[in-house]
């Protein structure tokens, strides 16, 4: 049955590999060649997308939705094209949590959707720590509770190593979050950082994000804001600087307020303005990750009625 599976995703996924690189070709004007780990992350982000798609045109069907059908036909792959060689040159995978996160705003004016392939928290602390001047060995993020006992050791004239104590005096009822830090190591320890992030912090990102998001998962919210903080401290080496990188920084800095899980139902917005799909898009809780979804349907044409155009 696994091998079923495999001959019918292989074909389709690698086509869509073949359109990207071709269309990147065409418009770009480079040549790209994919080594195997590249191609194998662009079947990954075509499983994602055609999963996303699949939901959402489902989901438009039954809300009796006017709007164009979501399907490959009705996807500018001009835009995907460029957006999915930027991404797959950071390193991002698709199927990995908070990686990338497919989003479809309808263009009025071309009468297709935009696919805004966003990259996510994980995402960004991923190639942050790819393309660190002076790379980390690891990275901790923790959130700090009322009832826990912090504190933090700043590096000074008579303290070499910057570091800090958590002490967790009541693991199963922690009590309300006060505040949160990210610890940077690197193998020389003199280098560590403390990054230190307040419950003003977090007021004022939950003041400039979505508001159902932060009620709804407002701890959630706060761990994504100190992964966010943290990987800005991670400084870029000049030599690192690619176009996938710069068109990565270039996002709005704010779009993590508007992340939703993997899992979860995503808003479709009319690149006018006009929100065409209001249906709730809450950050949900961290759940596994999906198995590979069947994706014989689609290969034999399906995706409501319309199969991949390429």
């Amino acid at each position: 049955m696994a091998e079923k599976k495999h001959e019918i995703t292989r074909p389709t996924s690698e086509r869509f590999t073949n359109a990207v690189l071709a269309e990147f070709t065409q418009n770009a004007g480079e040549i790209m060649a994919w080594g195997p780990h590249q191609k194998m992350l662009a079947q990954h982000l075509y499983v994602k997308i055609d999963t996303q798609l699949t939901e959402l045109e489902a989901k438009r069907i039954k809300n009796n939705d006017t709007k164009d059908p979501i399907v490959w036909q009705n996807i500018n792959m001009q835009k995907l094209a460029i957006d999915t060689v930027r991404r797959i040159e950071l390193g991002l995978d698709a199927l990995a949590p908070n990686h990338v996160h497919p989003i479809p705003y309808f263009n009025g004016k071309l009468k297709k959707y935009d696919l805004d392939l966003r990259i996510g928290y994980e995402g960004k602390m991923f190639y942050r720590r790819e393309i660190a001047i002076d790379p980390p060995k690891d990275v901790r993020i923790e959130l700090v509770y009322s009832t826990d006992i912090f504190k933090p050791i700043k590096q000074s004239a008579n303290i070499q190593v910057e570091s800090y104590e958590l002490e967790i005096t009541k693991a199963f009822d922690r009590g309300t979050v006060v505040g949160g830090f990210g610890y940077i190591i690197y193998d020389d320890r003199t280098k560590n950082k403390l990054i230190l992030v307040t419950k003003k912090d977090f007021e004022k990102s939950e003041s400039k994000g979505n508001a159902t998001f932060w009620k709804g998962h407002p701890d959630n919210m706060k761990f994504k804001t100190i992964v966010h903080r943290v990987a800005d401290k991670l400084g870029i080496d000049p030599k690192k600087m690619t176009a996938a990188v710069a068109d990565a920084e270039s996002q709005d800095e704010k779009a993590f307020e508007r992340e939703v899980d993997e899992n979860a139902n995503q808003t479709i917005i009319d690149i006018d303005g006009e929100q065409v799909d209001t249906e709730s898009g809450e950050v949900m809780e961290e759940s596994p990750q999906k198995e590979e979804p069947e994706l014989a349907d689609t290969a034999k044409g399906g995706n409501g009625g319309g199969g991949p155009g390429f």
